[in-house]
């Protein structure tokens, strides 16, 4: 039987993982709409609307919070660690974590998450924006611990990339370690 996008990952993600305040629904429903933040663009102006209506659900239509956001990066990393997990099978996770494609200044692109560096240091999760909103998640690959931070402004940046430079100072997160290529040479 074919479902909805929004229903799929109600069923197949969302609701399993426990992301209660989290949807794909298109357009937002009424009781989320009243809790959700208004977009701001550069400028200072609230987007028209409060924010934008995306197509393209699986890119662009995840409504959630940090916490949820949390959740799901603690499911993968648990995963990863051989820990109990709900989701994904640990094999399925190490594939997900593994470089698939170069990437930029972000990592390299895993199976739906950008990844950074080897051992310790091992990094994954996914920036993002929408029109008057950014957000950005990193993880450990060891040891569970991670950020996620969002903003309701075009402007979030400058302050995510403060941010993650305090976080990885205080908690002493590992140095991102280089990845080495398939000929056993450093990365770049």
């Amino acid at each position: 039987m074919q479902q909805p996008f929004p229903t799929l990952m109600q069923e197949l993600v969302l609701e399993p993982l426990g992301m209660t305040h989290s949807t794909y629904e298109q357009p937002l429903p009424a009781a989320q709409a009243k809790m959700a933040a208004s977009g701001h663009r550069k400028s200072g102006k609230p987007v028209a609307g409060n924010w934008y209506v995306y197509p393209e659900m699986a890119a662009a239509g995840l409504w959630t919070t940090p916490a949820d956001l949390a959740q799901f990066a603690l499911e993968l990393q648990h995963a990863r660690a051989e820990k109990p997990h709900r989701l994904l099978s640990t094999q399925m996770v190490k594939e997900l974590l593994m470089p698939q494609s170069h990437g930029d200044a972000r990592g390299d692109m895993g199976l739906g998450v950008f990844v950074q560096g080897a051992g310790p240091g091992a990094r994954f999760g996914h920036p993002g924006d929408n029109a008057g909103f950014t957000g950005c998640w990193v993880s450990l690959q060891q040891g569970g611990q991670g950020y996620v931070l969002m903003t309701n402004s075009d402007n979030g940046w400058p302050l995510q990339q403060e941010l993650l430079r305090t976080i990885t100072q205080v908690y002493a997160w590992p140095e991102i370690a280089p990845e080495k290529n398939h000929e056993g040479q450093n990365g770049q």
